[in-house]
């Protein structure tokens, strides 16, 4: 049964492509030439997947390269690559992602920031919303950050010191 967004279990994790990916029983795995590498297996102990992959780990069983982790759903969909492409939650359910939908990116200044200790809060003229972002900028700089709205979500999708026309993206 498919899941909606809100049912995906945080973090997750893309999924190379490169050689087919096999479904069997409670395993996820591929078969390239130099042999077998499990994605994941839900029959292993453990809540998430890290704590199955360790315990496969541990037991010898070769691993796919997880290259890229999502915390949450704004890392995905601001992802480099569009964030197009197979993914694994944690509950070790797969899904494709593909982007389906345009949303509207507007541009704010920057007028102050908060260092919250693990990320910023950038507090932007016109907009009431803080917005999270994971590190501090240079304040002698004009900021501007294009954001965006989904269902109740704001996403914070670019920073930059000119400011940009209105804009679209597909999500």
């Amino acid at each position: 049964m498919a899941k909606t967004k809100s049912d995906l279990v945080f973090p997750v994790y893309r999924v190379p492509e490169t050689n087919p990916i096999i479904y069997e029983g409670t395993r996820v795995y591929t078969s390239p030439e130099d042999g077998e590498r499990t994605i994941d297996d839900t029959s292993v102990p453990g809540y998430t997947i890290g704590i199955r992959r360790l315990k496969l780990s541990a037991e010898g069983v070769k691993l796919v390269r997880l290259r890229y982790k999502f915390s949450m759903w704004q890392a995905l969909v601001t992802h480099k690559e569009g964030g197009k492409g197979l993914y694994i939650d944690s509950s070790g359910y797969t899904f494709l992602y593909k982007p389906s939908q345009f949303i509207t990116i507007n541009w704010f200044e920057v007028a102050c920031q908060v260092d919250q200790g693990s990320g910023t809060l950038l507090y932007l003229k016109g907009h009431n919303i803080p917005v999270k972002y994971r590190r501090i900028l240079d304040l002698e700089l004009t900021w501007y950050a294009g954001i965006a709205s989904l269902e109740g979500d704001i996403i914070l999708f670019d920073l930059c010191n000119e400011p940009k026309p209105r804009t679209k993206r597909k999500i």
